[in-house]
């Protein structure tokens, strides 16, 4: 397969783990996944997309010939906590509550989702674009 279509297919697959594991995750806790009062739904949305442009930019380079999970891991969770702590800044214009959505965020399930998709998706290109010797 192709290095770009597999890192397409990847980029796509750690959006739709992402949303799946946020509405499994909200619904079986009853806690939103920006619990920043107030500030809706688009820190997280912009997040989200910035966390899939990480990823695809540390997957894609073609001179490597082993992806990098744990770069991979890395680059998408990092920004999706630095793009939520900022949304968040934006939309509540409060320090306070853009860090304590971040803690939130990086501490517990919404991070733990962020990391464990962009680790599947770093894994399915490893494994679905040939080695160079």
């Amino acid at each position: 397969m192709p290095r770009r279509l597999a890192v397409a297919m990847a980029t796509v697959l750690f959006v739709a783990l992402v949303v799946c594991g946020f509405g499994f995750g909200t619904l079986l806790t009853d806690v939103d996944v920006v619990s920043a009062g107030g500030v809706g739904p688009v820190p997280g949305a912009l997040a989200v997309v910035a966390a899939a442009g990480a990823l695809a930019l540390v997957i894609l380079p073609p001179g490597r010939a082993v992806v990098a999970v744990p770069a991979a891991v890395a680059a998408a969770f990092l920004s999706y906590v630095v793009v939520l702590g900022a949304g968040v800044l934006v939309a509540s214009s409060d320090p306070a509550v853009a860090l304590s959505a971040v803690g939130r965020a990086a501490a517990s399930w919404p991070g733990i989702v962020v990391a464990g998709a962009a680790a599947l998706a770093a894994l399915s290109v490893r494994v679905f674009t040939p080695r160079r010797g």
